[in-house]
């Protein structure tokens, strides 16, 4: 339901309805009928609108972070597999344009994912900055602190592998050391380990959520084993 009623408040309301056609009609389209318009060039305008969008989002909620943080978060919210599964709950997999080989297969998410930024290009050359900020804030409300969450969490891992591999020349690896309570609810306990070494540990509702702690706690240790 929400999704389609931003199809509603900001496709259908596009005013230049031939913007709305060249958003949604891929280059294989052009390659086939050799009249047509493709989306490329609105899918570069609509990366350079959903780049500041989202990064002046990130910089106006998390106003202590520090470059680095905001970075990553804008990655996650911005890669291609987010623009894809986004692009697919608004249905641009049934709306986008094709020809040839993709008209007897699944849309590619490629395709998908290119088709929204073209879209957000298309809302931003019609109605401005502010329609397509707003746009861009509702589609991607839903599922901005899980992406976000999940970003931080490769994150931690990310740098400390960084770090042992760079010092080291060896990976970190992961060991689980308890799991309690019931199946429902069970506890689990994960160790990051050096050389042997425990250098971090911590429990959570599961192995991911742990083993991404442990990262986080042997990174705040770093002191003690960074020799």
């Amino acid at each position: 339901m929400v999704y389609k009623k931003l199809w509603k408040d900001f496709i259908e309301t596009i005013d230049n309805k031939d913007l709305l056609e060249e958003a949604l009609t891929h280059s294989s389209v052009v390659k086939e009928k050799k009249s047509a318009i493709d989306n490329e060039r609105l899918e570069y305008l609509g990366d350079a609108v959903l780049k500041l969008s989202i990064s002046k989002f990130l910089f106006t909620k998390y106003a202590k972070l520090k470059e680095g943080i905001l970075t990553i978060y804008r990655s996650k919210l911005i890669a291609d597999k987010t623009l894809s599964m986004l692009g697919k709950k608004l249905g641009l997999d049934k709306q986008v344009i094709v020809a040839g080989e993709f008209t007897s297969a699944e849309i590619p998410d490629s395709i998908v994912g290119d088709a929204l930024e073209a879209l957000i290009g298309a809302i931003y050359l019609d109605a401005g900055f502010a329609k397509a900020d707003e746009f861009i804030l509702k589609l991607w409300k839903k599922d901005m602190q899980l992406l976000i969450k999940s970003s931080t969490e490769t994150e931690y891992k990310s740098r400390l592998q960084h770090i042992i591999q760079t010092k080291y020349k060896i990976l970190p690896e992961y060991q689980e050391i308890s799991a309690e309570g019931p199946a429902h609810k069970r506890q689990f306990e994960m160790a990051v380990v050096l050389n042997s070494k425990i250098i971090g540990k911590a429990k959570a509702f599961s192995k991911k959520e742990a083993t991404h702690l442990a990262a986080k706690e042997a990174l705040d240790n770093k002191g003690e084993w960074y020799l």
